[in-house]
């Protein structure tokens, strides 16, 4: 059974593909014998007479009353159920799974398997289930037969139960009765499965049939498969309890496959084949994307974010399900990250915004999962990184901005004018603006203030001085503050012109100065650009 899987895909000369095709739910529901109401192992005559029986009531209108309603059927079959039923007939090895997976006839009468007895199990209580399922057991006097027409009996009504409403304060009984079938179920199974006494019933069964399409080569990977089989039941439902969010109804399945102990490797190789449908699913999705995006290039990020939509709730099944180094699960998350990283790539290429792409790649860094396409993703993502945070200076656009040499406004004036539009910031209410600034722009800025600076500073020596014959020949004492204030002070506003002036002179050509910055057109403009909604700018926090 190690051996039946490679690469998240089952070998043809290993496994059975007509068992494991068949192994579902509905494995019992589709089962010809159930259907026709007729033992396994039936003659074509027998087959053929009680078919039509079933054609002739449906001709008379007598479609309830004329049959007795065969086991595990709700209703008697119409028309197309039985021609389904007569084509798998047909069909040898499909034939073979049906007769496999339903009652063998047993010599002693006693231990028969009427439509009563199902149709009484199903609808008695948890604690009447039991007694007469004991009664049945004790009538088994150890045949191999018996124990195999037990264990279909178990796995049918377990299957059934499984679909009627979940297990509730209501449906407690319910809950119970299916539980114990199920336990049932894999007992039996697990005391057939290895008796040699049992497959050699099967070969002499397929001997006597003479069908060559039949050998013992088909016996005998339908003996290997069978656990697999079977344990892809339980997987299918661990994979529809996923998509409904029940944990405990997956664990519950988890528990079945893993604690029947003939294999340890046998709940990965179940769940990795359901999940194989699961994988080409996404596979499809994104190459629709592809197509989509070869005639509509401008909708790039788009389709990008539509492809992590459609995918995201398989991919989680997939994460939830599958060990981390399933091949099924690693493909599948490579398939998705890989179609993303495509699609950013040729959207940058062609001028995308590359806020927008960064946020889109951290979420396909999130599900990527082989590191060759973890590093390509990584790669991009520094040297997009690397582009948006090495900008042009916005005071000369000639040299590169840096982080340290950058110039953070938060003018209370500029925060007014945000809060009138609607956009403060609600957590804090201020706004802070980062605007890039290269390592020349920042020494002419530092140059400036200190020009500014001196100037004022030396306008305002100026006045003082010059105020000092006037405050000394000051007739009345109470005049001398006021001259030295209004000289001092028109000292420094000849200062700040003079400074002004020699900032705008000693700033090269081109390079906005930095006294300005308040009232900078471009301000607004910066903090109007269009940042998608889903990443929040740097250069806004």
């Amino acid at each position: 059974m190690r051996e039946t899987l490679r690469n998240g895909e089952y070998c043809t000369d290993k496994v059975c593909t007509d068992l494991i095709e068949e192994a579902h739910p509905d494995l019992y529901k589709k089962n010809a014998f159930r259907i026709l109401g007729v033992m396994a192992g039936a003659s074509e005559r027998q087959i053929n007479r009680q078919a039509q029986k079933w054609m002739l009531c449906l001709q008379a209108g007598l479609r309830d009353e004329a049959i007795d309603t065969p086991c595990f059927l709700d209703s008697p079959p119409d028309r197309e159920i039985l021609r389904q039923a007569m084509q798998r007939l047909r069909d040898p090895a499909r034939r073979f799974v049906d007769e496999f997976f339903w009652f063998w006839p047993v010599r002693d009468e006693r231990v028969d398997f009427p439509p009563s007895l199902y149709r009484q199990l199903l609808q008695a209580d948890a604690e009447v289930s039991r007694r007469i399922w004991q009664k049945l057991e004790a009538k088994s006097d150890g045949q191999i037969i018996f124990f195999h027409n037990l264990a279909v009996l178990a796995h049918a009504l377990a299957l059934d139960l499984e679909e009627m409403p979940g297990p509730g304060p209501e449906n407690k009984e319910t809950a119970q009765k299916r539980d114990f079938f199920w336990e049932k179920a894999y007992g039996y199974w697990e005391q057939c499965i290895p008796q040699e006494a049992f497959w050699q019933r099967i070969r002499d069964m397929v001997r006597h049939n003479g069908d060559p399409r039949i050998t013992t080569g088909f016996v005998k990977r339908f003996r290997e498969s069978l656990p697999l089989a079977l344990s892809q039941i339980n997987a299918d439902y661990c994979l529809r309890y996923t998509e409904r969010g029940q944990t405990e109804e997956v664990q519950r399945h988890l528990r079945w496959i893993q604690d029947w102990g003939l294999d340890p490797d046998l709940a990965g190789q179940a769940l990795r084949l359901v999940s194989g449908p699961m994988v080409e699913q996404v596979k499809h999705q994104c190459q629709q994307i592809r197509k989509k995006i070869e005639h509509q290039p401008a909708k790039a990020y788009e389709f990008a974010r539509m492809l992590f939509d459609q995918t995201e709730k398989i991919l989680r099944l997939l994460q939830e399900l599958l060990p981390e180094q399933d091949p099924n699960r690693r493909e599948a998350l490579d398939e998705a990250a890989s179609a993303v990283l495509e699609i950013l790539l040729g959207e940058l290429a062609r001028g995308g915004n590359g806020r927008t792409a960064l946020v889109l790649l951290e979420k396909a860094l999130a599900w990527a999962a082989t590191e060759p396409i973890q590093q390509r993703i990584r790669d991009t993502i520094t040297a997009l990184r690397y582009e948006l945070e090495s900008q042009p200076c916005w005071f000369c656009d000639e040299y590169l901005a840096s982080d340290q040499t950058s110039v953070v406004v938060a003018p209370g004036s500029l925060n007014r004018q945000l809060e009138n539009t609607g956009e403060s910031n609600p957590s804090s209410g201020v706004w802070l603006v980062r605007i890039p600034r290269c390592a020349r722009c920042q020494f002419v800025h530092l140059r400036s203030r200190l020009v500014f600076f001196m100037t004022c500073l030396a306008g305002a020596w100026l006045g003082l001085v010059v105020s000092y014959p006037w405050s000394s020949n000051a007739k009345n004492p109470l005049m001398l503050p006021f001259i030295i204030l209004v000289s001092v002070g028109a000292g420094s506003y000849a200062g700040w012109w003079v400074g002004r002036a020699m900032a705008r002179w000693l700033t090269p050509e081109g390079v906005k100065p930095e006294v300005m910055k308040y009232e900078y057109p471009g301000i607004q403009k910066w903090m109007e650009r269009e940042w998608p909604m889903d990443c929040k700018p740097e250069h806004v926090r």
